[in-house]
């Protein structure tokens, strides 16, 4: 979901691997012609955000990460992945390609997602989602439950980045088919209700 911490996760990832990131909010603007700080915000799936765009949006993203694994890259997704037609979209193409695969589901406690989406009033990011979009989104969004443990984890960001950061690559090494090269490596997100220890990010 939105405010989960998805695209720092994707920062926190990319560096040390040094890997490039397709980010959804990024190709979106760009497909418009928008800067990426440029705001386009708009009611929930209405502007920029109606399903029609929201698909050649992940279209969009899927040559490009194509292009990546092609060239014989690893690639950091970065978008919400609500939708369990794009997930299989993404994971037949890196099955064509032989490609590894990796959702890394970011998740925290509902009231810090509510926390981080107030904090993002008044300031220009490049995302648009803002905290009127959360409950309009949790609706529609597919929980990943048809993910196998094989390729499926799952990560607090309540936690301080660098803890994190560590279980990702702890885990992820252990399901990772050491024969295939390059990974796609999705950064999703969805919440926790319960109420743990926060840590601002």
């Amino acid at each position: 979901l939105i405010g989960s911490g998805k695209s720092t996760i994707a920062a926190a990832l990319a560096k040390p691997l040094k890997v490039k990131i397709l980010s959804s909010d990024f190709i979106r603007k760009k497909m418009f012609e928008l800067s990426p700080q440029e705001p386009a915000l708009a009611a929930f799936e209405e502007g920029l955000y109606t399903p029609v765009v929201t698909a050649r949006t992940y279209e969009n993203m899927l040559l490009q990460a194509r292009v990546e694994i092609s060239s014989g890259n690893s690639v950091i997704l970065d978008a919400t992945f609500g939708k369990r037609q794009h997930r299989k979209a993404f994971r037949r193409m890196a099955k064509e390609m032989g490609a590894n695969v990796i959702f890394v589901e970011c998740f925290c406690p509902d009231s810090l997602l509510r926390k981080r989406l107030a904090g993002r009033q008044g300031k220009i990011t490049i995302s648009d989602a803002r905290l009127q979009h959360l409950e309009a989104q949790r609706h529609v969004f597919q929980p990943l439950n048809e993910l196998e443990d094989s390729i499926h984890v799952r990560v607090r960001t309540d936690q301080a980045l660098l803890e994190s950061r560590y279980q990702i690559f702890s885990t992820t090494y252990l399901k990772l088919d050491q024969k295939k090269k390059p990974s796609l490596l999705f950064a999703s997100g969805s919440t926790d209700r319960d109420e743990h220890h926060m840590t601002e990010w």
